[in-house]
């Protein structure tokens, strides 16, 4: 042939200086491996790039993908049949079965088995083969596969950290459509597998900018440089030690420009090993990540189709912030240099900026020394007088022996790729006579630049604030519909929802087109189809495991969606819904804060709910939300809502309005249980949340409350915050609460003034107004607790912020708004009112001063606050009056787990303390209350009076309490006690972890995880230690550390409060400041300084855990916080 005709020509051939089209490909699994512990080699860096990806927001400008695992079969178009069979049945189990695995295939230190070595081969190997398939059909510009770039694996053995060459792989399937591919390695290793395999053909160029000498794999030398027809195709440039990004780009640049003039290369894959970077584990050089990224940002200049991969990199944090960094190269996007707050944050410790600096390591590359290199492979470039004429023949879509029909038929297809790097496509079974059939089903239009997909797009991949969204499932036009929802539709609505059908419809037809001339000469051996039509479609042989089960079903469904919006004259009674609403680009979490452009959806998710409908949740709002979070005045907010359907067509409510009715919506709908969501709303929980969660978004970025603070928008956004919360969406509540108290501030929330002396006159004069404003406050206040213990740090709040107090009234006695129909209760407050008291009891405990080691001159005035707060709170919740039962049980309820808690804090702070936090003589037993607490905890889970809300349970994840019990449980513990708490530790840990492995906190699973298989090991050794004994259980064991439990100690029941107190620890006749002391403190403080560390001393196991917590979570005691304190007025 004198000229290459692909089989399926691109569409679009891109240009340099146009917008790059990007495909990114992630698979979430490739990141859970590991090689075994110590091992360089961690693909933990995948998911960590992928993590600073999306929290940057460059997945935005890209497509995202998931792509098809690759085959054995697809494997073997390179490595022998034998080595991918036996990377396909060994494991760590039956590793002695192989015992010439070694010697045979590699196998050994270096390059061990792990658990899923095969499935992280065929991840790696597949995201490879799919990106070069898009660059073949036209798709994108450049593709992206940070789990790829394995250049050292061998055509039949694994070779430095590399079993399957996804490299080779992918440039195989780019040579099906391209006459000369380029190989640009910029790894600190040579890539020693891709020369090899391609060292005797001219239709591809390997080009290596890597370390030599004594140095892994040795080889690379400027003198290889191909053999047979693949002379002078192999180009190597050995470098020395520290070289830096000048001397690198001296020679990076020249090289390739020659390449490009006598190669002229038609499609090129990067390999981007990081380990080439500055401080890299394993690596010599010396660049940062500006040099590094230049290398990407130059090849892009040439506007050559792109595979980017990724490859070595042995320091975690730098790799992920290299390849993030490139990504953005690549999608045209640029970066703070400051990284965002995210799930992984502390591994970008301790400055947590996004530049990977150069070192002061000596650059042993000479001037001279690179200059030699230069001009010697630029001479050997010359040997190439023209680039290679190569006789191209017509190559099938599908390599021989690849297709299995069985495989087609058996895959998800949720998650299987449309366009298959190796399989046929539906249009390959069609028909010039089905073509017609379906062609003529839509009108001709003229045809839209934007390029076909029929990829199955991985939704664009979560930052830590997307992350409670994955799975939510994608809602077809027709079943979106909702009855939840009336419609202001229009024409104009009806003309947006049929063009969406009709573009739809083209696409599917367009892909037939682009491929049905193939078909027309081709014989297939045909069979009717089951259904009973008048002139049955000619369909081909098993033409059921070729096409996609839902194909004639997805085509069926558009063609009847657009007689339906032609035939449906009445425009009032449907409301239609985004067809894939994980595909707009309405604005997140982020556009609250960045702005956003209005997209179609946003009218859509802010459309009004019926009548019944919106009843239904201001009621669950009122009766389970209202009674404990007073964000807003509920009076008010209810008869604007109500006001705004009202009859009064002259009336425009205000966008904060909308804001306010949103956030209610979605804080009603976060405390629905499932079965409540599909019995009153008829809609799954998940795909409320979502939608309510982004219309609460949209209203809160229309009504510019980051520039135009307001009152009520703040209502809105701090139960937006708390909504977060109780979806588990931790990080990001914690993330956005800063800016909560500054709008806050800036809108004058906090009053200022001492409360003692005046409170009678400031009652009395004070409006409802402020007090109001007080309220949202103390709100903001709460959150700032939660949050503070969520991540182990001090509340941004202090006792400064809280002067003043809310005062206790009903509804009623402010004149603010009318109230609506509902009697107003005398307790309406008694939940809120124990909340403000304990945020002025935490704040008051941290206004404290580090006491000097051995002195606690502080502690008898901690144990007062406490003292005090507790006395408060268990009269007044005794006097509680008019209560419902089940509330009032709850509230009590409550109200002793805060001053448990307050108990356990005081002992058992967040943070590392350098000294022990309480003294020697208290005789506080932590072990007894975090059981308790614990048992409490489950039993208020488990209990359906408390159902109405449970949700507040899930603001207030109690991790901290089981990981206190836990490193109690430390240290031997015998005895009834010691039983009970393991028995409700083990219990305690199934709980928190089946819900932190839910939310964004799943990363305090790893050390809660090692801290219960420590106590797991601890009772492994008592129970030998019983047997050894010749004893039946543990109970009663006397050792030295067995603390007897007595008789009659409390045990608060799951019953609610009984008695006349209903508080632990607290004796009638006993001052509780007393209860934990004793008289000889002056010598036991002594023998405690002296080294004489009891049981008592336990605290040290807590200590241990928060130091294996990591930096972002501890924040230890800065005492020049307290230079300015007082402590006396304390």
């Amino acid at each position: 042939m004198d000229r290459f005709e692909p089989v399926d020509p691109p569409s679009f051939r891109y240009r340099p200086g146009s917008k790059s089209r990007v495909s990114y490909f992630y698979d979430d699994d490739a990141g859970q491996y590991a090689y075994y512990p110590g091992h360089p080699m961690k693909p933990f860096r995948i998911r960590l790039a992928h993590e600073l990806i999306t929290t940057y927001g460059v997945h935005r400008k890209m497509q995202v993908y998931r792509a098809k695992r690759a085959t054995a079969m697809e494997m073997t178009q390179f490595h022998t049949d034998d080595y991918v069979d036996f990377l396909r049945r060994i494991t760590p189990d039956n590793i002695r079965q192989f015992p010439s695995a070694h010697a045979e295939f590699g196998i050994w230190e270096d390059n061990p088995v792990f658990e899923g070595l095969y499935e992280f081969c065929s991840i790696s190997a597949g995201g490879s083969m799919e990106g070069a398939a898009h660059l073949n059909h036209g798709k994108c510009d450049i593709a992206i596969n940070w789990a790829g770039g394995l250049h050292h694996a061998k055509k039949s053995m694994a070779n430095g950290f590399c079993y399957i060459n996804d490299i080779v792989l992918g440039i195989l399937e780019l040579l099906r459509f391209h006459q000369r591919v380029l190989y640009i390695d910029i790894d600190v290793h040579h890539g020693d597998g891709v020369e090899e395999a391609f060292l005797t053909t001219d239709r591809v160029m390997t080009v290596s900018f890597h370390r030599f000498g004594d140095f892994f794999p040795g080889t690379g030398d400027i003198r290889d440089i191909g053999v047979n027809r693949g002379r002078y195709h192999a180009v190597n440039v050995p470098l020395r030690d520290g070289i830096d990004d000048a001397s690198y780009k001296s020679i990076f640049q020249p090289i390739i420009c020659g390449i490009m003039k006598h190669f002229r290369p038609e499609a090129i894959v990067m390999q981007c090993g990081s380990d080439s970077l500055s401080g890299d584990r394993l690596g010599s050089f010396n660049l940062s990540m500006e040099g590094h990224a230049n290398c990407v940002s130059f090849v892009k200049t040439f506007g050559i189709p792109m595979l980017v991969l990724g490859g070595g990199g042995y320091t975690v944090r730098n790799v992920a912030r290299a390849w993030a960094n490139e990504t953005a190269v690549l999608a045209e996007e640029e970066l703070s240099p400051v990284i965002p707050y995210n799930t992984f944050y502390e591994h970008f410790a301790p400055d947590y900026m996004l530049e990977v600096k150069p070192s002061n390591m000596d650059n042993l590359n000479t001037y001279e020394y690179l200059e030699g290199l230069k001009v010697e492979i630029l001479e050997n470039l010359r040997e190439i007088d023209f680039a290679p004429s190569v006789q191209m023949q017509d190559v099938p879509l599908t390599p021989l022996g690849v297709f299995d029909p069985l495989e087609w038929q058996l895959e998800n297809e949720e998650t299987r790729t449309w366009i298959n790097k190796s399989q046929p496509t539906i249009a390959n079974y069609i028909t010039p006579s089905m073509h017609e059939f379906l062609k003529g089903l839509i009108p001709k239009r003229q045809a839209h630049n934007e390029p076909i997909s029929r990829q199955t797009k991985l939704r664009r991949m979560p930052s830590t604030q997307d992350k409670m969204r994955q799975g939510i499932p994608m809602f077809s036009l027709q079943t979106c519909r909702n009855k939840l929802y009336g419609s202001p539709a229009g024409n104009a609505r009806k003309q947006t929802v049929l063009e969406s059908r009709v573009s739809q419809l083209e696409d599917l037809v367009k892909l037939l087109e682009s491929q049905i001339e193939r078909n027309d000469n081709t014989r297939m051996e045909l069979s009717t189809s089951e259904f009973d039509l008048p002139n049955p479609l000619p369909i081909p042989v098993k033409a059921n495991a070729m096409l996609a089960k839902d194909f004639f079903a997805k085509l069926s469904h558009e063609v009847a969606g657009i007689r339906e919006v032609l035939d449906d004259s009445n425009e009032g009674n449907s409301s239609f819904m985004s067809p894939e609403p994980l595909g707009k680009t309405g604005p997140s979490s982020t556009s609250i804060l960045f702005g956003y452009q209005p997209s179609i959806s946003d009218d859509e998710l802010l459309a009004p709910p019926a009548e019944n409908v919106r009843e239904i949740l201001l009621d669950i709002y009122h009766d389970r939300v209202d009674c404990l979070f007073k964000a807003t005045y509920w009076p008010a907010a209810e008869t604007a809502i109500h006001r705004k359907y009202g009859p009064d067509k002259q009336y425009s409510p205000s966008p904060v309005i909308h804001a306010v009715e949103r956030a209610v919506y979605f804080m009603a709908i976060c405390t629905m249980t499932e079965s409540e969501c599909d019995a009153m709303l008829s809609e799954s929980k998940s795909s409320l949340i979502y939608r309510h969660q982004r219309s609460v978004e949209v209203a809160l970025a229309r009504s510019e409350f980051f520039t135009n603070p307001d009152k009520l928008a703040l209502q809105s956004f701090v139960l937006y915050l708390m909504g977060l919360r109780v979806c588990s969406q931790y990080a990001m509540s914690w993330t956005l609460l800063a800016l909560a108290i500054r709008s806050g501030n800036a809108l004058g929330l906090p009053i200022t003034g001492t409360e003692t002396g005046q409170e009678k006159e400031v009652c009395e004069h004070r409006s409802v107004g402020d007090d109001l404003k007080m309220r949202l406050w103390y709100c903001i206040g709460m959150l700032d607790s939660q949050t503070s213990i969520d991540r182990g740090t001090r509340p941004m709040m202090t006792l400064r912020d809280f002067e003043m107090k809310p005062l206790i009234i009903n509804h009623e006695a402010g004149k603010y708004a009318q109230p609506s129909k509902r009697q107003e209760l005398s307790w309406d407050m008694a939940f809120s009112h124990v909340i403000h008291e304990a945020t002025i009891c935490s704040r008051r405990l941290m206004e404290f001063p580090p006491d000097v080691a051995g002195s606690w001159e502080s502690w008898p005035k901690k144990l007062q606050v406490i003292s005090e707060f507790e006395t408060y709170i268990r009269q007044y919740c005794s006097q509680l009056e008019g209560c419902p039962h089940q509330l009032q049980r709850f509230i009590q309820f409550t109200a002793e787990d805060i001053v448990l808690n307050m108990h356990l804090l005081l002992r058992r702070p967040p943070y590392p303390s350098k000294n022990s936090p309480f003294p020697p003589w208290d005789k506080f037993d932590v072990l007894k209350v975090t059981t308790e607490i614990m048992e409490r905890t489950l039993w208020k889970a488990s209990d359906s009076a408390f159902a109405p809300w449970a949700w507040l349970s899930k603001t207030w994840l109690k991790w901290q309490v089981l990981a206190v019990l836990l490193a109690e449980l430390c240290t031997p513990r015998y005895g009834e006690l010691g039983d009970r708490a393991y028995r409700v530790a083990k219990r305690g840990f199934d709980y928190c972890s089946s819900l932190m492995a839910e939310s964004d906190l799943a990363t305090v699973l790893k050390p809660l995880e090692k801290l219960m298989a420590r106590v797991n090991k601890v009772r492994a050794g008592m129970l030998s230690e019983q047997r050894s004994s010749s004893l039946s259980t543990v109970t009663g064991i006397d050792t030295p550390g067995h603390i007897p439990v007595e008789s009659n100690s409390h045990l608060i029941l799951p019953s609610g409060v009984s008695g006349s107190t209903g508080f632990p620890y607290n004796d009638n006749n006993t001052n509780s400041t007393e209860a934990f002391s004793t008289t000889d403190k002056s010598a036991q403080a002594a023998s405690y300084m002296n080294g004489n560390i009891s049981i008592d001393a336990s605290w040290l196991n807590w200590n241990d855990f928060l130091s294996e917590m990591g930096d972002v979570w501890t924040a230890d005691l800065n005492t020049e916080y307290y230079n300015s304190v007082d402590s006396s007025t304390l």
